[in-house]
């Protein structure tokens, strides 16, 4: 017979491809059924209104780039108006941080929390800000998608729950995980109070008569890259601000650690002083000014907006100070 018409066979390429979108939410639907124990949906409930952008069918059909083909359609203003209304009806959205949806990012974080607990290990409940998903980074090593970043996306949630604005089912699926709210949480505390130990247990020498002076420097990191050093200097604001918890500073102090903060007044000075049983000299903390640039971001990345804040303020004071006396 003579050949269809081009029009005709991009119509039939655009419903095959519609009815694979038809079905990727029936199985979305049937999947959430059985999350629920098979029993009907609730009615508020419906599909999260995307496809991950690197979805194909089981017979191959990149219904994702498809989706995202079809945003940028209606974005130019050239999705023909009867197309634009049978997607609507499916109940696709048009606008979406594409890949970063909650199903996605969930996916994700068990794939981090499987490798962490794979041989007997323990996950402690944290993603660090700066973790890239395998999948997300390119061959030049940077990340594809910004927003696909699993440890700023844990921080919003957090941000969400510490608001008060995250729906109850998502902090339970959260928390079935194993995540915890806190950055600063006891099981991440524990790892690197362990690290705290072995820092002294090493500065106090093999018979333990070393002094070690209570302090750690700022810039220190352990052997497997924790920024210790970031680490004590968070206690010790978090302690200032009357924030570290009792059983902590308890802890801290019985092995020697100084928590103490000093501040400037006139001549003198203030020091207050967490005294373990431990001899050795006094190295002064010096309130939040001391805390680096990048110890704010790593505050504001946790959400720790006041220690933040502070800590710039006094930043810019020093700056300023800095600057006039270049002036004077």
């Amino acid at each position: 017979g003579p050949p269809a018409p081009k029009g005709g066979q991009s119509n039939q390429k655009w419903d095959e491809m519609l009815a694979c979108l038809e079905a990727f939410i029936g199985t979305k639907t049937a999947d959430e059924r059985a999350r629920r124990g098979g029993g009907p949906l609730p009615p508020h409930w419906s599909w999260d209104g995307n496809v991950p952008t690197n979805y194909k069918t089981e017979d191959g059909r990149a219904l994702g780039r498809w989706i995202n083909n079809q945003r940028s359609a209606k974005n130019k203003n050239v999705l023909r108006p009867e197309r634009e209304e049978r997607l609507v009806r499916t109940g696709l959205k048009w606008c979406v941080l594409a890949t970063n949806t909650w199903e996605d990012m969930m996916g994700e974080l068990r794939l981090y929390v499987a490798e962490r607990t794979g041989d007997g290990g323990s996950w402690d409940g944290n993603v660090p800000t700066n973790y890239k998903i395998k999948s997300n980074v390119g061959p030049d090593g940077a990340e594809m998608d910004e927003e696909k970043n699993l440890g700023r996306w844990i921080n919003r949630q957090r941000s969400l729950f510490q608001a008060g604005k995250m729906k109850r089912e998502r902090q339970l699926e959260l928390e079935s995980l194993g995540l915890k709210w806190s950055v600063l949480s006891t099981s991440t505390w524990e790892s690197m109070f362990d690290a705290l130990l072995l820092y002294a247990r090493r500065r106090r020498g093999p018979d333990g008569r070393e002094p070690w002076d209570g302090s750690v420097p700022a810039n220190y990191k352990t052997d497997d890259g924790k920024s210790l050093g970031r680490w004590v200097n968070r206690q010790r604001a978090a302690h200032a601000r009357k924030k570290l918890k009792k059983e902590f500073v308890d802890r801290l102090g019985a092995i020697g650690f100084r928590l103490q903060c000093q501040e400037k007044r006139g001549g003198g000075g203030r020091l207050a002083a967490v005294h373990g049983p431990a001899g050795g000299g006094v190295a002064p903390f010096v309130g939040v000014a001391s805390l680096s640039d990048t110890d704010v971001d790593e505050l504001m990345e946790e959400e720790d907006f006041g220690v933040a804040a502070q800590a710039q303020a006094a930043h810019a004071q020093a700056a300023h100070a800095q600057a006039a006396h270049a002036q004077a």
